[in-house]
């Protein structure tokens, strides 16, 4: 396992963009905050393969995609908890899935603590990545 693969797993938060994209040209209800948040993705996918192609730890590029994740987390999870109007179902998957995101950043943080880009790390980041995409999509479903 190498650090390439978090390079893919990063581009999973495609995903989300693509059902933005779907849904305004099926449904034509586009808003703009959805789309502020389709650009607030984009700018964490450039930064996270930028930073993956070479995972130096504590450079420039770790500590902007650090802030660019954690702002655009923030955000996400505001838009998604507390503006988009959903169903109690969908707000408890969206927890849910919340929880294993937290969980798989915390190992990967503790692995990444230990050794930097050990096994562990690389694996326990890259569920991080699956969990992150899965839920960004709760803002556009």
């Amino acid at each position: 396992m190498n650090n390439y693969y978090l390079i893919f797993s990063s581009l999973l938060l495609f995903i989300p963009i693509l059902i933005h994209i779907f849904k305004n040209i099926l449904k034509k209800n586009n808003t703009r905050k959805q789309d502020i948040i389709c650009l607030i993705i984009l700018c964490n996918i450039i930064i996270s393969c930028l930073f993956w192609y070479n995972p130096i730890k504590y450079s420039l590029i770790h500590k902007i995609d650090g802030i660019c994740a954690k702002i655009s987390f923030c955000i996400i999870l505001y838009y998604i908890l507390l503006i988009k109007k959903s169903n109690i179902i969908n707000k408890l998957k969206f927890l849910l899935i919340l929880f294993f995101t937290i969980i798989s950043f915390l190992y990967s943080n503790k692995f990444s603590s230990d050794v930097w880009l050990c096994y562990e790390h690389l694996i326990c980041h890259l569920i991080f990545h699956i969990f992150i995409s899965i839920g960004a999509c709760f803002a556009f479903v």
